[in-house]
């Protein structure tokens, strides 16, 4: 009951029929079962401060599985020669440096250390990386296989020390707004403008501020956009935000799961 499985769906994996992966759990571990399409498990606490995240996991022979907290999680290259430091949901980056540790089969024991921004993660006891975010990171624990086609399996997973569950959340001033998607319409976004591009970004943060960009480039009058967090409301709740509203021209409306919730001066209806 601790847990919760979040598929990862777009309308084309719906209308394809799609299967989102299956997480079956038992006393001690979590197995991923394989399916066309991820699902994440996602830790129903949000968890902030001082705190160690240690457990066993399978590893190479298809069987990788990322451990992330702050949608980051780093993990030894099959073969030992670089870390694959991933940005959960989004991208991955393989950094070149051979790993030296002192065993290396099909399951490995892991720790990842949380102090505050920072994030170390160890594997057998060796230290592989460590990422420090220039604001807070997304605070959910969250598993997921490295392919939603492979078998994986998580085990003995214990969250120690001293960790704080915040009453309230600031979505916007998160570190990459690594818990955010933009691509049910094939769309992205970014967390700072790039002043030496042109690129029309669909969706850009500035500072406190989440702004759609109008795409100048159609001639669609009706076109939508989505920008979705991907962890849903799981638990009773509050979303509080502001926006700017001018009928016509700056509108914005709130989503929840598969409902827009039409703002309109006649008043509110379903889209």
């Amino acid at each position: 009951s601790q847990w919760s499985a979040v598929p990862y769906l777009k309308p084309e994996h719906r209308w394809a029929g799609y299967r989102s992966s299956t997480w079956t759990l038992s006393n001690g571990s979590a197995e991923h079962l394989p399916a066309d399409i991820w699902s994440q498990l996602v830790f129903q606490s949000p968890l902030r401060g001082k705190f160690e995240i240690v457990a066993s996991r399978t590893t190479h022979g298809h069987k990788e599985v990322s451990i992330g907290w702050g949608m980051h999680s780093a993990e030894p290259i099959h073969d030992l020669k670089g870390v694959r430091v991933a940005k959960i949901m989004h991208s991955s980056v393989d950094v070149n440096k051979a790993v030296q540790l002192p065993t290396w089969d099909q399951q490995a024991d892991f720790r990842i250390v949380v102090d505050g921004r920072k994030v170390t993660t160890w594997t057998n006891g060796v230290q592989i990386h460590q990422e420090i975010f220039e604001t807070d990171p997304d605070p959910w624990l969250v598993l997921q296989s490295q392919k939603p086609t492979s078998y994986a399996r998580v085990s003995d997973l214990r969250i120690l020390g001293s960790p704080e569950i915040p009453s309230e959340i600031d979505l916007i001033r998160m570190a990459g707004l690594a818990g955010w998607r933009a691509d049910i319409y094939n769309e992205w976004f970014r967390t700072e403008a790039n002043p030496d591009s042109n690129e029309n970004v669909p969706w850009l943060r500035v500072n406190d501020e989440l702004i759609g960009q109008l795409d100048k480039n159609t001639t669609d009058e009706y076109r939508e956009s989505l920008l979705m967090y991907q962890r849903p409301m799981l638990e009773d709740g509050v979303i509080e935000f502001e926006t700017w509203y001018e009928p016509g021209v700056f509108e914005v409306h709130p989503a929840l799961g598969r409902q827009a919730v039409l703002l309109t001066p006649d008043g509110v209806r379903l889209h």
